[in-house]
C-alpha cells in the first residue's frame, strides 16, 4: 500500500470498520518478509505504525488496549511466574507485563524482528526499558510452531496479540483453530490463563455479525478450556470501537476473583496504570453494545 501525504488513512481496512484519519507525513516505510511496515506522523493520534496499512498502535491511545490486555487477565490468577505473548511485535504488551515485579520470565514470540527494531527507533517514548528488561526472551518464528514446541506446564499466562480474528483467512483461522488452542492450553500450567483479542461490537450495521463472530470464538475457546469470559473496551483510534478481550481458565476450580480479590491484588502490586483499574475490570464485563444504560447507571457503591 502506498502512503501519500495528507490524505486520509483507513485505521483497520476490513468488515469492522470505516474510520479513517488524516496523517501528516509518512515516517518510514518498508517491506519485510512478511508485511509492509511503515510509521506515520499524525495530528490526531501523534505517530501511529502501520502492517500491511492497517493501525497497530498509536502515541495517544496504544495504552486503553495494552493495559486491558494484560492487566485483566492477570486479574485471573494469583500466580505469575511465567508469562508469553503471541505476536506483540510493537512491544507495549510487554511493557505492561514487566510492571509485575514477580515475573521470573517472559517471552515475546513475534515472526518477524523488523517491527521490533523500527518501534525501538520510533516509539522508544512509549516502550521506556521494554526491551532491555534481562527478563525477556524474544523469539522469532511462527506463533503455531513456536507454541507445539514448549514443554507442558510452562506458562502462567499466554497473550495472543496477534491478529484479529477475520473468518475464511488461513493465519487468521489457524491462530483461532482448536489445535493451536490446544497447544497452548498443554503450554499452561494448572492455574494457567490464556487471553486473546477477538473482534469489534460497536453498534452499527456490522454488528450482528460480529456478534456472531465473537460467539464463535467463545464457543472455539469453551472447546478446550473449562471457562471463557468476555471483556469490552474502547478503542479511539480505531473508530470510537468497543474491542473485545476473551480470557479462558484452565483450571474450573479458578473462577473470576470478586471485586475485592481484585481490588486486594492490584493494591498490594502497585501497578501503575493510565486507563485500566478494577472498577472498569467488572465494567468492562458488560457489552457496551446491548447495554449502555447498565454501564453508565452502575451502582457506584
Amino acid at each position: 500500500m502506498s502512503l501519500i501525504h495528507r490524505d486520509r488513512l483507513k485505521s483497520n481496512e476490513n468488515r469492522f470498520s470505516d474510520f479513517s484519519y488524516m496523517i501528516d507525513e509518512v515516517l518510514m516505510q518498508r517491506t519485510s518478509p512478511f508485511q509492509e511496515i511503515a510509521v506515520v506522523q499524525t495530528p490526531a493520534f501523534g505517530r501511529a505504525l502501520l502492517l500491511d496499512g492497517v493501525t497497530q498502535i498509536t502515541e495517544k491511545d496504544e495504552f486503553i488496549y495494552h493495559e486491558m490486555l494484560v492487566h485483566v487477565p492477570v486479574s485471573y490468577t494469583s500466580v505469575l511466574n511465567h508469562v508469553a505473548v503471541i505476536g506483540g511485535g510493537d512491544g507495549c504488551a510487554m511493557r505492561e507485563v514487566e510492571k509485575y515485579q514477580e515475573i521470573k520470565s517472559s517471552t515475546l514470540c513475534e515472526i518477524d524482528p523488523n517491527v521490533i527494531s523500527i518501534v525501538r527507533e520510533y516509539f522508544g517514548n512509549i516502550l521506556e526499558n521494554t526491551f532491555t528488561d534481562p527478563r525477556l526472551s524474544i523469539i522469532h518464528e511462527p506463533a503455531q510452531k513456536w507454541i507445539e514446541s514448549q514443554i507442558a506446564g510452562s506458562y502462567d499466562l499466554i497473550i495472543n496479540d496477534s491478529l484479529e480474528y477475520e473468518p475464511g483467512d488461513a493465519l487468521s483461522e489457524e491462530l483461532y483453530g482448536e489445535e493451536h488452542l490446544k497447544n497452548i492450553y498443554t503450554a499452561l500450567a494448572d492455574s494457567g490463563v490464556y487471553a486473546t483479542l477477538a473482534v469489534d461490537v460497536s453498534p452499527g450495521a456490522a454488528n450482528n455479525v460480529n456478534q456472531e463472530l465473537l460467539a464463535t470464538i467463545k464457543e472455539r475457546i469453551e472447546r478446550v478450556f473449562d471457562s471463557a469470559f468476555v471483556h469490552f473496551f474502547p478503542a479511539v483510534s480505531y473508530g470510537w470501537s468497543f474491542m473485545t478481550l476473551i480470557v479462558a481458565i484452565k483450571n474450573p476450580a479458578l473462577m473470576p476473583p470478586k471485586i475485592d480479590e481484585i481490588w486486594n491484588r492490584w493494591k498490594k502490586r502497585g501497578i501503575d496504570t493510565r486507563f485500566y483499574s478494577p472498577f472498569f475490570h467488572v465494567a468492562s464485563l458488560i457489552d457496551p453494545s446491548k447495554n449502555y444504560k447498565s454501564l453508565y447507571d452502575m451502582n457506584m457503591d
